[in-house]
């Protein structure tokens, strides 16, 4: 969740400054709202953070929130949106995405299977770790090389093609790029991995859409990540009204579809009061999941900037 409302405040808050002059009066008032409002869940979570940190369990948890702590820990602002890299973009058939993936059925049970991402979900947050190690740099022109293990970079080079084991490569490049100012290989070729790792990613994201949008969880987070880096071409106009369906009542994500009013009674119900940083990804009855609701923050701040960036 921390990673979401980070990217919030990373995407919207220096373009709202800088288009003060340009935006609607009534549009930039609530952007400022969100940016507050957001302002107050991401301190809630760090003093959260900081009252857990002498908790050995939670030591590589809290290590990687450094990484998504403040602008600070992140100098580096999101890449300007390219249409040009959707001209770099392959263009498959229904037909020939479905021979690329395969079926559906057999695809998104792969999909959800962790045991076969590489980078795994413990992979990823070991190396993404081993990058917080790192100092972040001050160099610009010919950065660093980032100090991580001989298999990270392996991971990042020979993983997974595609799910959530694809994204986990791009992270590490991004983490590396905007929170450290280093690079795994060298900036041209960081560049180029995720540039391609990107464009595949668009093409998995066409798959998905044409199964009904099964696996938005997983769009999000294409979104969120390649937005970082300029691809425009992930927010298309009937891709963003489509995965919207999936937003609760109540404001979360959930693939349990859920109609009617705001009941606030969810939001305690089922909860303890014991606040956890590894707490349950599905919370009040189903109506709220954590991942899934972090990576469509962070996805429709990328929708926000670019209309910023287009139209104002």
């Amino acid at each position: 969740m921390q990673y979401g409302l980070f990217l919030i405040d990373v995407n919207l808050r220096e373009l709202t400054t800088q288009k003060s002059e340009t935006i609607p009066v009534k549009m930039r008032v609530r952007l400022l709202k969100l940016l507050l409002k957001n302002n107050v869940l991401t301190k809630y979570f760090h003093e959260k953070v900081h009252q857990h940190a002498d908790d050995k369990a939670m030591a590589q948890d809290i290590k990687l929130s450094q990484l998504f702590y403040n602008r600070t820990t992140w100098p580096r602002p999101s890449d300007e949106f390219n249409k040009d890299l959707l001209k770099q973009t392959k263009m498959y058939t229904t037909d020939q995405l479905e021979e690329m993936y395969g079926k559906w059925d057999i695809y998104a049970k792969y999909v959800f299977d962790e045991k076969k991402y590489r980078p795994s979900p413990a992979e990823s947050d070991v190396c993404s770790a081993q990058l917080e190690l790192n100092e972040p740099s001050l160099r610009t022109q010919s950065p660093p090389a980032c100090k991580v293990a001989a298999y990270c970079k392996l991971l990042v080079e020979k993983g997974s093609v595609y799910g959530y084991g694809l994204l986990h490569r791009v992270l590490l490049m991004v983490v590396a790029r905007f929170s450290r100012q280093c690079v795994i290989f060298s900036a041209k070729k960081d560049k180029y991995r995720t540039d391609m790792y990107c464009l595949m990613a668009f093409n998995e994201a066409e798959y998905i859409s044409t199964f009904s949008f099964g696996l938005p969880d997983l769009m999000f987070e294409q979104m969120a990540l390649c937005g970082l880096l300029g691809h425009a071409q992930f927010f298309r106009n009937y891709w963003l009204k489509s995965l919207l369906q999936f937003q609760t009542s109540e404001g979360c994500f959930s693939q349990n579809f859920v109609t009617g009013e705001f009941n606030e009674k969810l939001l305690r119900e089922g909860e303890d009061d014991m606040w956890k940083m590894n707490s349950p990804m599905t919370i009040m009855s189903g109506q709220c999941h954590g991942h899934f609701t972090a990576v469509a923050a962070a996805a429709l701040s990328h929708a926000l900037r670019y209309i910023l960036e287009t139209y104002y």
